[in-house]
C-alpha cells in the first residue's frame, strides 16, 4: 500500500510555524545578526518610494549563501526559491529577492557599513563566550588574484626608463627653439608645466607669423618667414600629439604606483606577484592581492589587504591595525615568511609582545651539516686575544 500521491490537486494547508533544527548553522547566523545594534543595521532610510528589504534579512541570506559556496546573485536567488533554512531565513516563504536586489545590496554602502561593524561585533562576542583571548596571535598569508587582465601590466623600471628618454627628447627640443629664437623664459616647474608654457609660445609666434604671411608679397626662393613657421609647427606637433600625453601619462604611472613596483592597468589597486596556483609551471605574475590575517582557535579576527607580494613587509603595517583596535596579546606567531629584524623590534618594542617567528636560516642552522662547515662566516668564533677570527 502507498500514500496517496497526486500533485495536480489542490491542497489547502495551513502552516501555523516552520520549525529549524535548532543546531542548524541558520540558527547561528540569524542570532548573530539580530545581536547587531538597530542604529547599524537600519540607517536612514528613503522616506519615499517602494519600501526595501530588511537589510538584517538580506546579510543573514548572503552570509548563509556564501556558507554554502554561492555567489552568484542569480544562484543566490535560486537557493533562496528552493532552500527550506534559507525561506526560515527570509521569514515569509513566498517572498524571495531577485538577482538585482540581492546584488545591489550587497555593492551599496549600507552593506559595507554593515559588514565592518559586523566584523568588531563578531570579535566581541567571541571574547564574551571566552573562545578566543589575549595569549597568541597567529598571523598568516595568502596570495589572491584580483579581476584584472594578466596581461595590463605597467612596471616602475619601464616607465622610470622611458620617462629618462622622454626628458632627454625634451631637452633637445628645447634647445632646438631657443635657436629658433622662441621665449622659454617661465617660473614654471616640471617638464609638463614647461611643455605647456612652450606650447602657448609657439601659438602665439605661429600667430605672428600668420598675420605676417599674409601681409606680405611673393617672394622668390621662398619666404624665411614661413620656413620659420613651418618649423615652430613642428614643434608643436611633437609637443602636443607625444611629448605632452606621454609625460602626463608617465606621471599618472607613477602616481598610481606610489611605492609599488607595478599595478594593472585593468585594476589600479593590483599588483604583479607569483601565486601560489602556477598551472602554466612558468613563474607567471598576475595582478592580485597579499591578504593577512590573524586568527586564534580558527576563528578569524583580523584582516588585511595589502599590496606588497613579500610577506616581511606586511607584518608591520597589520600589527599597527591590530593596534588600533586596541587589542593586545603576548605573543606573536607566524612563519619564517616574515623574519626580519626590523619586524622584532616592532613586535618587541612597539607591539609589547613576544615575537615567535623564525627567521629565515634558522631551521637550516640547526642541520648538524651547516653547524661543521668551515666555510660559513656564522661559525667563526673571535678571539679576544688575538684579532682574527677562527673557526669553532
Amino acid at each position: 500500500m502507498y500514500k496517496h500521491y497526486n500533485n495536480n490537486q489542490t491542497i489547502l494547508t495551513f502552516p501555523i510555524e516552520f520549525k529549524i533544527n535548532p543546531n542548524h548553522i541558520v540558527v547561528s547566523i540569524s542570532d548573530f545578526v539580530d545581536s547587531i545594534p538597530t542604529e547599524i543595521l537600519y540607517p536612514d532610510a528613503d522616506k519615499f518610494g517602494r519600501p526595501k528589504y530588511s537589510p538584517a534579512m538580506m546579510m543573514k541570506l548572503l552570509l548563509f549563501a556564501y556558507m554554502r559556496h554561492t555567489f552568484s546573485g542569480r544562484a543566490i536567488q535560486e537557493m533562496a526559491e528552493e532552500n527550506l533554512p534559507m525561506k526560515w531565513l527570509i521569514g515569509n516563504p513566498d517572498e524571495v529577492p531577485s538577482y538585482r536586489s540581492i546584488n545591489r545590496f550587497r555593492i551599496s554602502q549600507v552593506a559595507k557599513g554593515i559588514i565592518k561593524k559586523m566584523f568588531l561585533q563578531f570579535h566581541e562576542q567571541l571574547s564574551g563566550y571566552g573562545l578566543v583571548d589575549d595569549e597568541s596571535l597567529f598571523i598568516d598569508g595568502t596570495k589572491i588574484v584580483a579581476d584584472a587582465n594578466k596581461y595590463s601590466f605597467v612596471w616602475r623600471k619601464s616607465v622610470e626608463r622611458n620617462d629618462a628618454k622622454l626628458e632627454e627628447k625634451a631637452s633637445a627640443l628645447f634647445d632646438d627653439m631657443i635657436q629658433e629664437k622662441v621665449n622659454l623664459a617661465t617660473d614654471a616647474e616640471g617638464t609638463l608645466a614647461k611643455l605647456d608654457h612652450a606650447e602657448r609660445e609657439l601659438e602665439h609666434d605661429i600667430d605672428d607669423l600668420d598675420q605676417k604671411i599674409s601681409a606680405e608679397k611673393v617672394i622668390k626662393g621662398g619666404s624665411p618667414s614661413k620656413q620659420r613657421r613651418r618649423k615652430l609647427k613642428h614643434f608643436k606637433h611633437i609637443i602636443t600629439s607625444d611629448l605632452k600625453p606621454r609625460k602626463q601619462k608617465y606621471e599618472d604611472y607613477l602616481e598610481i604606483l606610489g611605492n609599488r613596483n607595478s599595478f594593472s592597468k585593468t585594476d589600479h589597486d593590483a599588483t604583479f606577484m607569483r601565486m601560489k596556483e602556477d598551472p602554466m609551471q612558468n613563474g607567471q605574475l598576475k595582478p592580485g592581492y597579499n591578504l593577512q590575517i590573524g586568527t586564534q582557535n580558527q576563528f578569524v579576527l583580523f584582516y588585511d589587504l595589502n599590496q606588497r607580494p613579500a610577506d616581511q613587509r606586511t607584518l608591520v603595517p597589520f600589527l599597527n591595525q591590530v593596534q588600533q583596535r586596541k587589542a593586545t596579546f603576548r605573543y606573536v606567531v607566524a612563519d619564517a615568511g616574515y623574519g626580519s629584524e626590523p619586524n622584532y623590534d616592532f613586535v618587541l618594542k612597539d607591539f609589547k609582545a613576544t615575537p615567535l617567528i623564525p627567521y629565515t636560516m634558522y631551521l637550516k642552522e640547526q642541520s648538524k651539516k651547516y653547524k661543521n662547515d668551515a666555510n660559513k662566516v656564522m661559525n667563526w668564533a673571535y678571539d679576544c686575544d688575538n684579532p682574527f677570527m677562527v673557526v669553532r
